[in-house]
């Protein structure tokens, strides 16, 4: 089984730690239009400054979908 160690500093390693961070400042979804706006954007920005490596789009589109899917469960909670 191929590995790979991403050093410290690496476009790589500085994508993962990007997203990580990315990730903490948006774990918690909020049902509002501010939210929504900033969510994207950081995404976006993200996506764009990690192009050259594929996978960082998916994370990012994985990402809001994860969001997306939090929200509309809290939605179905509180209309029970």
């Amino acid at each position: 089984m191929a590995s790979k160690k991403f050093n410290k500093g690496s476009e790589e390693w500085m994508m993962f730690t990007d997203f990580y961070t990315l990730s903490q400042k948006h774990w918690i979804p909020e049902d509002e239009h501010g939210f929504w706006d900033s969510v994207i954007s950081d995404t976006n920005d993200f996506v764009e400054k990690y192009k050259s490596i594929p996978l960082a789009e998916e994370l990012g589109l994985s990402f809001l979908k994860s969001l997306e899917k939090q929200i509309k469960a809290s939605r179905l909670l509180l209309n029970k």
